[in-house]
């Protein structure tokens, strides 16, 4: 065969593909606009459009959107190849089966035309707002027209006035079993490529919405995807590894983030916790007679000491205290308990916290006004961490760890930046900021056999944090230049 000739084929096939892509997102968006969906399904759109993302990442990847925007070389280099039919006959399948999808309903009146609305106002799923701003936003397909005669018959704008719930879900499990294979039709760095892209997306939809009801959507859609299996039998290594890990950990984000933006009441809690058979044991406040000080430990110059906790008479648990001064004549303790410190402390003895967010477990709070004991000093709120179960040693901080031992390797170091940014991004995501980075505030335990993992360090020192809101202020740490090394 002369260039020439296969690169007409190339070109076909390209188009065909690219046809078949606009002409899926096209039906796709019409079902996941369609009004009059009951409230308590509004979940099941939060994950077709999911896997649309991902299905639109995957087009991004492969450059066709590119070829859709007038760039022809653009999806040459993925497509031309053993797997380009493979491709073209799922993206054909993606169209008809969401094509299929409307058909069935209007056949069986769940689904009807709009025409009391045919330009828009389509259903409320999350936060709008909160699906712009991406490389390549659903709204963008709207200028894409596909050549099917069967896309083009679709009507404009859609209403439920019957729901299937078996058929939609039917639908968004297909597609993402159709979503694995053309996923893996790809070459490993295009797949790595496509994973951190919808990782990206998913942060994102976190970030941007703040709501409850928004959380509680994109809670239950992701419970609901990783709980329901694929009904094809596909065995994908997408499927099976890390993308499954990802939206796990966006899960309890998501959870994590509710349960604290609704911190003051339950209703979240009362909801999807009995999915995940999560209880929230809300942080308390301690009697500062339970907790005693080790002799040699309780100076009030040193952050943080060990101590050992005693709520009844028969058991002691060995913890350690993370200080926090404050000034009894301007900081009133009804203030901060109030404000802040109840928020905070619940926030870290969320028993449900993600695996990201490397932060050890809080008992609770005490306060240690000025009194003799700490040479009438400022008063100091005392956080009670409890102790990891694996170890009899520590905690010691990065400081510390690396100037008593030697240099990290740099796989270690590369290591712990990237935990270290995972937990900040969790904390982060759930509208919280840290305030106080710097190395005494990162701590390690040693493993069994003495070493430390720097894959593992807790984030401490949560004294100054306070919730990313407008109207709360950051207070002025005290001044030592040493500890922020």
């Amino acid at each position: 065969m002369d260039p020439a000739t296969a690169a007409g084929i190339g070109m076909a096939v390209t188009s065909l593909a690219a046809q078949s892509l606009a002409g899926a997102m096209h039906a796709i968006n019409l079902i996941s606009s369609a009004r009059n969906l009951e409230p308590d399904y509004q979940y099941l759109v939060v994950r077709l459009r999911l896997e649309q993302q991902r299905l639109c990442n995957w087009s991004m990847e492969v450059g066709l959107v590119g070829f859709l925007d007038g760039n022809d070389s653009a999806p040459r280099s993925h497509l031309l190849g053993l797997n380009r039919q493979i491709i073209v006959d799922t993206l054909y399948h993606i169209q008809n089966l969401a094509a299929g999808f409307i058909e069935s309903n209007e056949k069986f009146g769940g689904l009807v035309p709009d025409v009391t609305n045919p330009s828009g106002g389509g259903a409320k799923m999350l936060d709008d707002d909160g699906w712009h701003g991406f490389s390549y936003n659903m709204n963008s397909w709207g200028k894409h027209q596909s050549s099917s005669p069967r896309i083009k018959s679709l009507p404009k704008r859609l209403k439920w006035a019957t729901f299937y719930k078996g058929r939609y879900e039917t639908l968004i499990v297909r597609l993402r079993d159709l979503n694995d294979v053309l996923i893996d039709l790809v070459d490993s760095e295009a797949r790595v490529s496509i994973r951190q892209a919808t990782r990206e997306t998913d942060t994102t939809i976190l970030h941007l919405h703040n709501r409850v009801d928004d959380l509680v959507q994109l809670f239950k859609a992701l419970f609901a995807d990783k709980s329901t299996g694929g009904t094809n039998g596909i065995s994908s290594a997408w499927r099976d590894g890390i993308d499954i890990q990802q939206r796990q950990n966006l899960a309890k984000l998501a959870y994590f983030k509710a349960v604290n933006t609704s911190i003051e009441d339950n209703t979240f809690l009362a909801s999807c916790g009995p999915l995940i058979g999560a209880d929230r044991v809300p942080g308390q406040r301690l009697r500062r007679s339970d907790v005693h000080l080790s002799p040699d430990l309780g100076d009030p110059n040193v952050c943080r000491c060990e101590a050992e906790l005693s709520q009844d008479s028969k058991t002691r648990e060995r913890v350690w205290v993370e200080w926090r001064d404050y000034d009894p004549i301007t900081q009133t303790q009804p203030a901060l308990h109030t404000s802040r410190v109840g928020k905070l402390v619940s926030l870290l003895s969320d028993p449900y916290k993600p695996d990201l967010l490397r932060v050890p477990d809080c008992i609770g709070y005490f306060d240690d006004p000025r009194c003799k004991e700490n040479n009438y000093r400022r008063g100091r709120l005392g956080f009670v961490f409890r102790w990891p179960s694996s170890t009899s040693t520590g905690p010691i901080c990065l400081r510390t760890l690396i100037t008593s031992q030697t240099k990290p390797m740099l796989t270690e170091r590369i290591a712990l930046a990237k935990a270290i940014g995972n937990c900040l991004m969790s904390l982060h995501s759930v509208n919280w900021l840290h305030k106080g980075i710097r190395s005494r505030n990162i701590l390690f335990f040693p493993e069994e056999d003495g070493d430390f993992d720097y894959s593992r360090p807790y984030l401490s020192g949560f004294g100054y944090s306070r919730p990313s809101f407008r109207e709360d202020m950051t207070e002025v740490p005290s001044q030592d230049p040493a500890a922020d090394m």
